[in-house]
């Protein structure tokens, strides 16, 4: 796939949002809604560090152009390829680096009723005992995205064996399913 048709996905993705934005405005009433009113104000672009140069240039275009704000996420060191760039480098607005969630973090969640509203699948009620929570969390290390993979491989041994609870076992086969870095 070539940036340029990348780049046409996106204003064509941005055009579906600006027109359901426009027909939800309408339908609750909002009297004569501007199309300015649903336009796209933040584009985020997941794993970023991928990204080829020309496809970063067709995004500061976008920048330039539509003045949208454009979030950047990717892996370590995607700031030090943006800071080589210097049409980009004075775009910058600032950097953030996400660390994992803390264990008690994670316990905070998995042991509140904020797990049922993450919908991975599972509820903190699917938990055979405090200890298999502690489990999950260390087979995770904090990383949501690790997290959320397990939790569907979780769901899929319970299918496949049948089982109701998560217990330990459940944890360590779906764990073996998955290519997760120790």
């Amino acid at each position: 796939m070539t940036a340029n048709s990348v780049i046409v996905q996106l204003l064509s993705l941005m055009g579906i949002f600006e027109a359901t934005m426009f027909n939800i405005l309408k339908e609750n009433g909002s009297p004569n809604p501007a199309p300015t009113e649903a336009r796209v104000k933040l584009i985020i672009i997941d794993e970023a560090h991928r990204l080829k140069y020309q496809s970063i240039e067709h995004i500061r275009d976008l920048f330039d152009q539509l003045q949208i704000g454009i979030v950047l996420m990717g892996l370590h060191g995607l700031e030090k390829f943006i800071v080589r760039l210097p049409q980009f480098r004075n775009r910058l607005g600032f950097r953030h680096e996400f660390k994992p969630l803390s264990v008690q973090d994670m316990m905070d969640i998995l042991e509140s009723e904020q797990l049922n509203e993450l919908e991975y699948g599972i509820t903190n009620q699917d938990f055979d005992h405090r200890d298999t929570i502690k489990a999950l969390v260390r087979a995770t290390s904090g990383n949501m995205r690790t997290f959320h993979r397990l939790c569907l491989q979780i769901k899929r041994v319970m299918r496949i064996n049948q089982v109701d609870l998560i217990t330990k076992d459940v944890i360590d086969a779906a764990r073996q399913a998955l290519i997760i870095g120790l």
